[in-house]
């Protein structure tokens, strides 16, 4: 979304008139320094990525089905900071840490996140609420910024320019939580 404004009223003068067409100039002043892209990347993590495709075919022996990444890279093409929306889901334990190795922030989450639902951690605006899936709409149902823990660095877990390794970490052992990153570059 852009959101511009004249600074002024535009103002024709008879030097700028060509016949019925009078020459304009505008001049418009955005409400922020930098735009986001309206597309947005998304890193994926604790999701398994199949290996097989159809049309089916048996593969070599010790070929493996799917992989399951416990870590992934997230761009960061600008040279400003980037602050992504974090969707956690899955996460059957109480200890569930996110972490971003670059910068070394890390967000403990203490309560688990329950079947059809996810958390979604706004790092720009350091919120944190608990969505529930009802038919086909993810409803906001509850603030749970009390899930995050006192040393979590919700205000301090951005994207730095370049690339940046993200994790995911459940204290069961064999159950892997699921993380969305959402994150839009800025752009001018």
């Amino acid at each position: 979304v852009l959101r511009c404004r004249p600074p002024s009223q535009p103002v024709a003068k008879k030097s700028d008139q060509a016949g019925f067409v009078f020459k304009v100039a505008v001049t418009l002043e955005g409400d922020a320094s930098y735009f986001r892209r309206k597309e947005e990347d998304i890193a994926v993590l604790g999701s398994a990525y199949p290996m097989h495709r159809f049309p089916w075919f048996m593969p070599q022996e010790g070929f493996p089905f799917a992989i399951l990444y416990d870590d992934v890279s997230a761009l960061n093409s600008s040279d400003m900071n980037v602050y992504p929306v974090i969707d956690v889901m899955n996460t059957s334990g109480a200890a569930v840490e996110v972490v971003n190795e670059t910068t070394g922030a890390i967000m403990k989450i203490n309560q688990p996140v329950g079947p059809n639902q996810k958390m979604v951690i706004d790092t720009e605006s350091a919120t944190a609420w608990l969505y529930e899936r009802q038919g086909e709409v993810w409803v906001a149902i509850q603030n749970v910024l009390n899930w995050l823990s006192l040393d979590s660095d919700i205000k301090g877990f951005y994207l730095v320019p370049g690339e940046n390794i993200l994790n995911i970490n459940n204290d069961v052992a064999g159950a892997n939580p699921v993380m969305y990153v959402h994150y839009a570059i800025p752009a001018l």
